[in-house]
């Protein structure tokens, strides 16, 4: 019988329930009768309903009386949400200290560090949502919240006042905002109501604002629209960290706190956009904010020094870029020649030789230290050698004769020419060629001259090609017997060459094949999956080892039915341990047999770890299927939470692919879990909730298809934009954490604020 009157929502709704039904019952002159008879038949309490009655009229002729309202006051409008909002805020109000947050299913943590359940008996018993508000705590066999009803959490900074506690963390620079923010956490009795909610810092500290806005804003120069100032800073400094990559020196511009105070000093008081622009007005321009040589330049170079590595080189009528790199382990590292795709027949192995006169002074240097000890010790003091060649030296030829015949003329000594070491010398000091086209899209690069007569033209089915072919391309092998594999093959027709080919082991069910190809990185992908094959079948006892032991047992068996069974997960493991130790590049037999001794004791080992990892994520995909199984279950006739689950099904199935361990790495696989258990809850929460789930579904939709929009890279797309692209599909993950499984934390601030600035960001890179 109180089951009609019950709200799934709120006890007092319930009451409220009753409260129209008795009244209604109450209009006739039989009224005390009917409402009596209505009480009995649903076992409440008549008295009760009667000390109701004569409290709100009470109540009425005391506001009546204060002319709190008129006799006849117009009736309320508010409907449906805005009077449950109306309803439970004035509740609300009187029972702040009797709020709760959701920790599991009826377990809440109210305030003060106590933890209660709700009542089994009320009506939202299994139903209820993040935050509740309940009129009595009630300690027996534990502490219950008895008459609850679920409440928003933005009521509760308003309606708390003074009673809320404020704290601020991370304050950082927001460029969109033009002012430094921090993340408030807003409490209330120990509760967390608010966090991670930006707010402006400068209302804060003030002073710590303006520090952190003249690193950020004006050092880093992270601002939507650069000042004149900024410009003209920037570039300075730009210059100055081109000296240094041409000399290989760190220490010619200033730190950053030096390029700090010189704006403390001309700004006071400015601590944002808004202030700077200000001043900058007042001030009729922004002369005084501009920076000279002087301000940045810690110590001033050698200006001869410096001219000896040029910004452009000519060469048979073409100007060629030079770019210069301090990064050293790097491929880049050095000096990279941009060489026109069409000028790079006019390029020659002479020119390169002298082009950079600063490159040139280092690798005669490089080449004398590199001399036997016979002809090093005939020339000592090497340094005063090297400079006397550099300096006196005729610029001609090839370099290697042009050192041998100066030497010859000056010292007296003769070096012949298979007693230098060229090809010892470090990479930075030989030129890195980079051949681009029209677009300034790099097409090859390296640092071998050999690049400049590869040949990019479209080769098709000519006359060398069909030789090359001939020559290097074989059927059915199962073990390396075939000699070498170079990286790449050059072809020639009657003698002049006509570009290159790259040859590659290509997989074709249990052998491999020798196919040459056009594209390196499709060799390359081609030839990492031919050398696991060729692998495989040299390993083929172990890996019969391998499966037996990746075989799942016990607990783990049962979970793997989650996913698509033991066999399924079997297989999976198996082509993770394929894929990490067998996928490589190796180019000869005696690689091959080395690399495979190296493997061969890591490849059980590493299928009982691979084995010992998917484990818990295997558990919470059991969980989290189960789940969905259940609801399923009880709402068969429920079609749009069907439907809802449906969509967390296909969500599912896009987060933990059959090759998940191939394509995530160790520290993405830790995240994984919590994303499942995310899931879980969003569905658990769906089933009482379906309308709100909804709701906030519709943002993470979008997000996603703003993401499949992006993801459609093309194959020449750089691994900058791929990670990218990737990255923010972790991104929108955290975010539905954040947005339905609040509880479990993300590991950093996340918003749709944020992703719309890294899709911003993303965008202008693609």
């Amino acid at each position: 019988m109180h089951a009609l009157f019950r709200d799934p929502a709120s006890d007092f709704i319930a009451l409220l329930n009753i409260w129209r039904r008795c009244r209604d019952t109450g209009t006739s002159p039989n009224s005390k009768n009917r409402t009596r008879r209505f009480c009995r038949e649903r076992f409440l309490s008549w008295r009760r309903i009667r000390e109701w009655h004569d409290v709100r009229d009470q109540l009425q002729t005391i506001l009546l009386e204060q002319k709190f309202i008129s006799a006849n006051p117009a009736p309320s409008r508010k409907e449906g949400s805005d009077l449950y909002a109306a309803i439970h805020r004035s509740i609300l109000s009187g029972y702040l200290g009797h709020i709760a947050v959701k920790k599991e299913k009826n377990i809440y943590q109210a305030t003060k560090g106590r933890q209660a359940m709700i009542f089994p008996g009320s009506g939202i018993f299994n139903l209820a949502g993040d935050w509740i508000v309940a009129a009595e705590m009630v300690e027996t066999s534990r502490l219950f919240a008895r008459t609850t009803a679920n409440i928003e959490s933005s009521w509760l900074e308003e309606l708390g006042g003074e009673l809320c506690r404020r704290t601020h963390s991370a304050p950082h620079w927001d460029m969109n905002r033009g002012e430094v923010v921090a993340s408030e956490q807003v409490t209330i009795f120990g509760l967390t109501i608010v966090s991670g909610r930006p707010v402006s810092f400068v209302r804060i500290d003030p002073d710590a604002a303006r520090k952190i806005f003249i690193r950020s804003a004006l050092v880093a120069g992270e601002v939507k629209r650069p000042f004149p100032f900024l410009i003209h800073n920037q570039s300075l400094i730009e210059s100055i960290a081109v000296m240094e990559r041409k000399l290989r020196r760190q220490d010619l511009l200033v730190d950053e706190e030096k390029m700090a105070q010189f704006y403390e000093d001309r700004l006071p008081g400015v601590f944002d956009i808004r202030t700077l622009q200000r001043l900058v007005r007042d001030r009729a321009g922004d002369a005084f904010l501009r920076m000279e040589e002087k301000d940045l330049l810690a110590r001033s170079p050698d200006s001869a020094e410096v001219s000896l590595f040029p910004e452009v080189v000519s060469t048979g009528g073409w100007s060629l870029d030079c770019v210069y790199r301090y990064d050293p382990g790097a491929a880049v590292d050095g000096i990279t020649l941009k060489i026109p795709l069409r000028a790079s027949r006019d390029v020659s192995a002479v020119f390169l030789d002298w082009a950079v006169p600063g490159l040139l002074r280092e690798r005669i240097g490089a080449l004398l230290r590199g001399l036997p000890k016979e002809f090093r010790k005939k020339l000592i003091p090497l340094s005063e050698t090297a400079d006397i060649i550099f300096r006196d030296m005729p610029r001609e030829g090839p370099l290697l004769n042009a050192i041998g015949r100066f030497i010859y003329e000056r010292f007296g000594v003769s070096i012949p020419a298979d007693r230098w070491s060229p090809d010892a010398l470090e990479a930075r000091l030989k030129l890195r060629l980079s051949i681009v086209d029209a677009k300034d899209q790099e097409l090859a690069a390296g640092r071998d001259i050999a690049l400049l007569e590869s040949g990019f033209t479209d080769i098709g089915e000519t006359r060398a090609f069909a030789v090359a072919r001939n020559t290097w391309e074989k059927n059915g092998l199962k073990t390396w017997d075939f000699g070498d594999l170079p990286d790449c093959v050059p072809l020639y027709d009657e003698k002049t060459q006509q570009g290159v080919v790259y040859p590659a082991l290509v997989e074709t069910g249990g052998e491999v094949d020798i196919r040459l190809f056009r594209d390196p990185r499709e060799a390359l992908a081609a030839h990492r999956h031919g050398v696991k094959t060729l692998l495989a079948i040299h390993f083929r006892d172990r890996l019969r080892e391998l499966r037996k032991g990746l075989a799942p047992t016990g607990e783990l068996k049962i979970w793997a039915a989650s996913f698509g069974g033991a066999k399924a997960l079997e297989k999976a493991l198996y082509q993770k341990v394929m894929h990490d130790l067998f996928e490589a590049n190796i180019r000869n037999p005696l690689s091959f047999q080395e690399y495979a001794e190296m493997i061969r004791p890591q490849i059980l080992p590493l299928g009982q770890q691979l084995l010992k990892a998917a484990s818990p994520i295997l558990k919470n995909l059991y969980e989290v299927t189960e789940l969905f199984r259940t609801i399923e279950v009880a709402n068969r006739d429920n079609r749009p939470l069907l439907v809802f689950l449906g969509n967390l099904r296909e969500e599912l199935s896009a987060l933990l692919p059959d090759d998940f361990l191939i394509q995530y790495d160790a520290d993405r696989l830790v995240h994984i879990g919590r994303y499942l258990r995310a899931l879980a809850i969003r569905a658990e929460r769906g089933a009482g909730h379906l309308e709100k789930s909804l709701a906030r579904g519709t943002e993470v939709r979008e997000l996603s298809e703003r993401f499949r929009e992006i993801s459609q890279l093309p194959s020449y797309a750089s691994d900058e934009k791929r990670n990218a692209v990737s990255d923010f599909r972790w991104l929108i993950e955290e975010y539905k954490v954040s947005l339905f499984a609040q509880e479990l934390k993300t590991p950093f601030p996340i918003s749709r604020k944020r992703l719309d600035a890294r899709m911003a960001e993303i965008q202008r890179m693609l």
